[in-house]
């Protein structure tokens, strides 16, 4: 998970530990178009090598120290800005 926080602290979960943190020196904000899962130029090189599940984008940070990850699927919230669950094969 990435989380960042209102006052652009941004942290990394793996499994729920915390990896990392930082602080960013500018807001993170999505201008026009996102990629997950790759590098900003699209070169393979840059391309995530593993699996991903229930990928979600909220307005709100939802972590901030490490957690137990959930087991059942993520539920639509106020805050819940888009949600992709790749259920499939």
């Amino acid at each position: 998970a990435l989380s960042v926080t209102s006052s652009n602290s941004a942290s990394i979960f793996y499994n729920g530990v915390k990896v990392g943190e930082e602080q960013l020196t500018a807001p993170l904000c999505i201008a026009s178009n996102m990629t997950i899962g790759a590098g900003g130029e699209m070169d393979p090189q840059n391309f995530f090598k593993g699996d991903m599940d229930e990928i979600r984008i909220s307005n709100t940070a939802r972590y901030a120290d490490s957690f137990t990850p959930p087991t059942t699927p993520f539920v639509v919230d106020s805050n819940t800005l888009d949600l992709w669950r790749f259920d499939g094969s």
